[in-house]
């Protein structure tokens, strides 16, 4: 039976205006003389379910996030001794979900699919519009994906 005493490790958390990275590498070389190889994940914003900052038993600091890719749950830790750090950069994290997440309640998501004529599903869309209070940024793409018969199936006559 073997214990690990000790494991120097290099890691990297940042964030990207869509998500957050953590990357780690174990210091040194593998036994065939190369570089350990570099694991860690992208999670996006909208995965992400949880973070929480936890003080490990000899004084380092652990922000460990967790969530689901859509498929799959994950956690991920990124651990420091800098609790301060830690905790800065959970603030951080935090800060860029939530405005990660009004972006996107201010940017619907819609598609269309329709089997009606071109005329009919623009004016369908104007009707949509008028109705919802559809922003121009999410109407005008629409209109554009309807005028290139990219939204319509054409019907057999």
């Amino acid at each position: 039976m073997g214990y690990v005493i000790a494991q120097q490790r290099e890691q990297v958390a940042v964030l990207f205006p869509d998500g957050l990275s953590i990357l780690s590498r174990e210091i040194g070389k593998q036994k065939n003389g190369e570089k350990f190889p570099v694991v860690g994940a992208q999670a996006p914003f909208w995965g992400i379910e949880s973070v929480d900052v936890r003080v490990l038993q000899d004084q380092d600091a652990a922000l460990v996030v967790t969530g689901s890719d859509g498929i799959n749950p994950y956690q991920l830790a990124y651990v420091l001794s800098d609790a301060a750090e830690i905790e800065s950069f959970a603030q951080d994290l935090q800060a860029a979900r939530t405005a990660d997440a009004q972006t996107r309640a201010a940017q619907p998501d819609a598609r269309v699919t329709s089997s009606l004529p071109r005329e009919e599903q623009l004016a369908a869309l104007q009707q949509m519009r008028e109705m919802t209070g559809m922003p121009d940024d999410a109407y005008a793409p629409l209109v554009r994906e309807v005028e290139a018969g990219g939204g319509a199936r054409r019907r057999s006559s």
